[in-house]
């Protein structure tokens, strides 16, 4: 092998392994990816929400203290100290939906959990993606 083709082989081997250490390097960077519930795991849960329906009552969002909220299936301590931290922070709240913009409410337990809650008398309607796709389900 001459000097010109070493040179280049070491070139190429270089730049080899700088594009695998980037690669490397930007894997430990992403997110970890979220799970996805699919639609027998989101019935599941749905049900499992629905079973206890009977035995909750409507909370009015403005009004309910942590431990009634912890009573809801689904909300556990952090939940229901999250909520309220949110209600205590930005004021009360105008409408159920709100509560999509509480860490760790997201739009899968707020569908479940949406008959459970109350503004003033006003229930939550249910999220644009369930009424479309006709995952909804009426409790």
């Amino acid at each position: 092998m001459s000097i010109t083709e070493r040179k280049i082989f070491l070139f190429l081997f270089f730049f080899l392994c700088l594009g695998i250490g980037l690669k490397v390097y930007r894997s430990h960077l992403e997110e970890p990816k979220l799970k996805v519930l699919h639609n027998k795991e989101f019935e599941d849960l749905i049900k499992g929400f629905e079973d206890k329906r009977e035995q909750a009552v409507e909370l009015d969002l403005n009004l309910a203290a942590q431990k009634d909220f912890e009573a809801l299936p689904g909300i556990g301590p952090s939940l229901a100290k999250e909520i309220i931290q949110y209600r205590f922070k930005n004021g009360k709240f105008i409408k159920p939906e709100e509560l999509l913009k509480v860490k760790g409410m997201g739009p899968i337990r707020y569908e479940a959990l949406r008959s459970y809650f109350k503004v003033n008398g006003r229930k939550g309607k249910p999220l644009e993606k369930f009424k479309k796709s006709g995952k909804h389900k009426k409790p």
